[in-house]
């Protein structure tokens, strides 16, 4: 949830999370919304429970501009149009894809078409799970956006028009094509290759307060890259590319001594 400045509320859940390399998926105002009260009358409410109407208005408005969208579709139409907000890249563990956009989400899934294909690692043709699939048009600069699935595979609905597309991946090179007609009602097929960045290697081990092994999780913050530790020995190894990283390292029933 934000608040009236599009700053995250402090009360708002951030990730990670087990089930996802970013959580939340998008934000909404949840701060002194205009709300109803039992017993009649309005008040100023705070919370996450004021922002998650906010999207279900949007699907439901997705719902009546193109019956046709399938639910995957439009999580992707959501998430993708959403604005980022804050000074991290997105999406990220505060604010997800961002703030959800009602006007860019319904306008871009009016007269859709479909962009869609597979993001594969050059040399053995690997899926690439995650990679960040950009679609930008020509016509007004809009960007909607989608993370590839376990397989590398993709699927974007885009308004009919021609679009710059550009493919990133943490630990990856970048790829792009301009030009990219999309028609309505109709699929338009877009592989991508990316090959692997050198890379470095972090080692390290996690042990308790007395020197037993944990297998604490490892995450290397704004990126989507988290690793358990063995849990025989503590160690841990992260292959990274060049860069400056934050870890931080998690488990259950312990802290930071």
């Amino acid at each position: 949830a934000t608040d009236s400045q599009s700053r995250l509320a402090s009360f708002s859940s951030r990730g990670p999370s087990a089930f996802a390399p970013f959580k939340p998926d998008v934000v909404a105002p949840g701060v002194g919304i205009r709300s109803a009260w039992h017993g009649g009358g309005y008040m100023l409410l705070d919370g996450t429970s004021m922002a998650t109407p906010q999207v279900s208005g949007i699907v439901a408005l997705l719902r009546q501009a193109n019956p046709r969208l399938t639910p995957q579709q439009i999580i992707d139409l959501v998430r993708g149009t959403a604005r980022p907000i804050g000074d991290a890249p997105t999406p990220n563990n505060q604010v997800g894809a961002g703030l959800a956009d009602a006007y860019a989400t319904v306008a871009m899934a009016l007269n859709a078409g479909e962009l869609a294909g597979r993001v594969s690692r050059d040399g053995d043709g690997g899926g690439v799970a995650g990679a960040d699939v950009a679609a930008t048009a020509f016509a007004n600069g809009a960007t909607i956006r989608v993370q590839a699935d376990a397989t590398g595979a993709y699927t974007l609905p885009l308004s009919a028009g021609t679009y710059t597309v550009a493919v990133r991946a943490f630990g990856y090179t970048s790829f792009e094509q301009r030009g990219v007609v999309i028609d309505e009602n109709r699929r338009t097929t877009l592989n991508a290759t990316l090959s692997l960045l050198p890379a470095g290697v972090i080692l390290g081990r996690v042990v308790d307060s007395q020197g037993a092994p944990l297998a604490a999780r490892v995450i290397v913050e704004d990126t989507p890259v988290t690793i358990t530790a063995q849990a025989n020995t503590g160690v841990y190894s992260l292959a990274l590319p060049p860069g400056d990283y934050r870890l931080r390292v998690e488990m259950r029933g312990h802290r930071i001594g």
